[in-house]
């Protein structure tokens, strides 16, 4: 199941970690993103009730085994199959899961909050919804804590759920978002 995904996500992690290490050892990290793939933490047993089945997906393990946390599961440890998922507005009666994640690795920090975005005033602009998570990262030495959000989202090229091509409606949502950090997918050079 999603086996492409695994593969793919395998070696850029391997890539990844062999950089980190040379140049950036123990810096604060988050990989987001379209996975293309469930999560264990869904479909596991405690998730029976609302998928139906049990499955342990290779793709989300792949970041746990290296240490990081699946900040929208730690922020909502309740399964909720409908409110969690972000694939896809645009097809409600397909099946719907979560397939797009924020995943952070940063002793001492944590997740202060996680959502979905699925709607916007003008219309959607995506297939997927849009993931913002805001963060509470370690205070450094003689300072207070402050936070930060992060937004992933696949922007389906900026093609619309009404087929109309609109940038400044994705830009839009975005703003609309208050994120510090964002992260594109399926983005274009126009």
């Amino acid at each position: 199941a999603c086996d492409a995904s695994a593969v793919s996500l395998t070696a850029m992690w391997a890539a990844m970690e062999v950089r980190l290490a040379e140049k950036h050892p123990g810096v604060p990290m988050i990989v987001a993103g379209d996975f293309n793939s469930m999560s264990h933490l869904d479909y596991g047993e405690v998730g029976v009730d609302q998928y139906g089945v049990a499955i342990d997906w290779d793709t989300s393990q792949i970041l746990a085994r290296a240490g990081f946390l699946d900040s929208y599961r730690e922020a909502h440890p309740v399964i909720d199959r409908q409110a969690d998922a972000t694939w896809s507005p645009r097809f409600p009666r397909q099946s719907q899961d979560r397939i797009d994640f924020i995943y952070y690795r940063a002793p001492g920090w944590r997740t202060s909050s996680s959502s979905v975005i699925r709607d916007a005033p003008l219309g959607f602009p995506s297939d997927h919804a849009a993931l913002v998570s805001s963060f509470t990262p370690a205070p450094p030495r003689g300072r207070g804590p402050r936070s930060f959000r992060a937004l992933s989202y696949n922007i389906k090229h900026g093609l619309g759920l009404d087929g109309r091509l609109d940038l400044g409606r994705t830009a839009a949502v975005l703003r609309s978002s208050n994120a510090d950090v964002i992260a594109l997918q399926e983005v274009d050079l126009c």
